[in-house]
């Protein structure tokens, strides 16, 4: 009976121990559950805050790339505005050269009209006028009135200025007077720079012997090379003695002065060292310069109408002048 009795003294005491336990299980389970819902709700707070920051990081890279891209262009604006800078200042330096060219220029020909206006007050002033004058022409007719024979000159001049005028203003510094105390119908040359200008003095003042200075001739030696002349064999030529040999004359060393004719062309000319002809033209021509002179020219008897060679026939003038 005792035994019994302690069974079931042990199994109320089980009881209670079993239902404190179930209860002390059902308070942690309950707090089990709280934390679990207190995590879920903290993971869905967790998961909004992720999600805003994603949504504010998209926001802060958009912003970021419109950041750059303005730098960007930012950038290209700079450089470009750089470049007009650059492009500016050059074009404001190049006025400021052309203006200093423009100031130069103007100051020259103020300086050339000084000394181009002057009144002759001598018989070298009134040449250093004449060819002032003529030269700063505008139009070429206006040149007729400074030249020797104006009527007869003047249809030479159209033909010779007709694609080929120019003026000139020449400062008194660059005329250079070879002689002074002319007499009536003196010819005497004045050199511009490398050019001569052929004068004459006559009744009505200084002129200009307009054929001589031009070096003019009605037919050219590219004509007379052609074959094409006729009865016109005069030629203003310059001329210097040369050691070209050819053609008929290959062997003509000992016999023939060779000559290097140039006009509009050069051509090689060739004359009788014995004859009255080659002995004058060398006493010319013997200083190895250039000389102006004015020879009668034909052709090669032996090429006939080739050209190819020139037999000096004559001296016509040992200047460019016929005066």
């Amino acid at each position: 009976m005792r035994k019994i009795l302690f069974i079931i003294i042990a199994c109320l005491q089980l009881n209670v121990v079993l239902a404190q336990s179930k209860k002390e299980l059902e308070g942690h389970i309950l707090v089990i559950e709280q934390k679990q819902r207190l995590s879920d709700s903290l993971m869905l707070i967790l998961k909004n805050e992720k999600s805003n920051l994603q949504i504010e990081n998209k926001s802060l890279q958009d912003n970021i790339k419109k950041l750059n891209e303005s730098i960007a262009s930012l950038t290209k604006n700079n450089d470009d505005f750089q470049r007009r800078m650059i492009q500016q200042n050059k074009t404001i330096e190049n006025l400021n050269k052309s203006k200093d060219s423009l100031m130069l220029v103007v100051k020259e020909k103020e300086k050339i009209k000084e000394s181009t206006s002057m009144i002759p007050k001598n018989e070298s002033d009134s040449i250093v006028a004449l060819i002032q004058s003529f030269y700063a022409c505008e139009n070429w007719e206006d040149r007729v009135s400074f030249v020797v024979n104006p009527i007869l000159v003047k249809p030479l001049m159209l033909g010779h200025y007709m694609d080929n005028y120019r003026a000139y203003r020449i400062p008194k510094e660059d005329i250079f007077l070879q002689g002074s105390g002319y007499n009536m119908n003196d010819l005497f040359k004045v050199l511009w720079k490398d050019n001569l200008v052929y004068c004459k003095k006559t009744v009505d003042g200084f002129k200009i012997d307009w054929e001589a200075t031009a070096g003019y001739n009605p037919v050219g030696i590219k004509t007379f090379k052609a074959g094409l002349s006729s009865s016109i064999n005069q030629y203003r030529v310059t001329a210097e003695i040369d050691a070209y040999y050819n053609f008929s004359f290959i062997k003509a060393q000992d016999t023939h002065w060779s000559v290097r004719l140039v006009a509009d062309e050069s051509v090689a000319g060739y004359v009788l060292k014995s004859s009255p002809v080659g002995k004058r033209l060398n006493e010319i021509l013997m200083d190895g310069k250039q000389h102006q002179v004015i020879l009668e020219l034909s052709t090669d008897p032996e090429q006939g109408n080739s050209g190819g060679t020139a037999v000096i026939t004559r001296i016509v003038s040992e200047s460019w002048s016929m005066q």
